[in-house]
């Protein structure tokens, strides 16, 4: 049986995150083309900067509309990596293809973070799978203003419900803080010229780039549960719904698959 998930947070490595999301068309964007420019091109590109350690490309489980949607998650050892010299001078001289391709993500979301929180669930020597988490589960949250002057009350309140009802099967959860800063010197790059960012501010429906008193939970979980689909249950409408009266509301909710995943020890000097 699989032990009891710790309630600590464990050693906080790789502490910046920046995930970004969006929707391509199929019909009107090459998909072989755009994945191959991405997986090939443009995570061997951003790993090769410096504090940037691993990369994760996923695709939404669901298509929706008749649009595919993709993520990419990059974890540096620091969130200032974000926002270093070499990658904004990256951001702003951007490959040919990458002038090509980016502007088909339509109406992308980008947020820079902070990691905060971190849970592990780990399991026995004989109940380890062979599997890596290949299933991701994204949640993401803003706090109104009575909530985000609390200072940390916030998560506090998102952890202990995250950890109300944290099963088994949930291989490791992460609460990220968006850092608005960091966020907006990448966003405002050449990259991302011809970009439309949705950023879900509900203030002014949902078409601004305010990023501020945001968080985001990634869940990670292993496919292959004898119990069916791991995305299948009541817990994953426990961590999709809004937290009461407390000011913290979910925005946005998503599944995806994991596609391709690049290591900087994995990339020749």
């Amino acid at each position: 049986m699989a032990s009891t998930p710790s309630s600590q947070p464990s050693h906080l490595t790789n502490n910046g995150v920046l995930i970004l999301w969006g929707c391509v068309d199929p019909n009107t964007v090459d998909e072989e083309a755009l994945n191959d420019w991405w997986t090939n091109e443009h995570l061997p590109e951003r790993i090769r900067l410096p504090g940037f350690r691993q990369a994760h490309r996923y695709r939404a489980l669901e298509r929706k509309h008749g649009k595919n949607e993709y993520l990419a998650l990059y974890e540096a050892s620091d969130t200032e990596d974000l926002a270093s010299e070499e990658y904004l001078h990256a951001l702003n001289n951007p490959t040919e293809r990458t002038v090509q391709f980016m502007p088909c993500l339509a109406r992308m979301n980008r947020f820079a973070c902070n990691k905060i929180w971190f849970k592990h669930s780990p399991v026995s020597i004989s109940d380890q799978r062979s599997k890596t988490p290949n299933l991701l589960f994204l949640v993401v949250y803003h706090c109104d203003d009575s909530a985000a002057g609390l200072g940390h009350a916030p998560v506090r309140l998102i952890r202990e419900h995250l950890e109300k009802r944290h099963p088994d099967h949930v291989d490791s959860t992460q609460i990220l803080e968006v850092n608005p800063h960091i966020t907006r010197a990448g966003s405002s790059s050449k990259s991302y010229d011809g970009v439309q960012f949705f950023q879900f501010d509900s203030a002014d429906g949902g078409n601004a780039t305010k990023t501020a008193n945001k968080f985001i939970a990634l869940f990670y979980i292993a496919d292959g549960s004898a119990t069916g689909n791991p995305l299948d249950s009541e817990w994953l409408d426990h961590v999709a719904n809004s937290l009461g009266s407390t000011g913290i509301h979910v925005e946005f909710v998503n599944s995806y698959e994991l596609i391709a995943s690049l290591r900087e020890s994995s990339i020749a000097c």
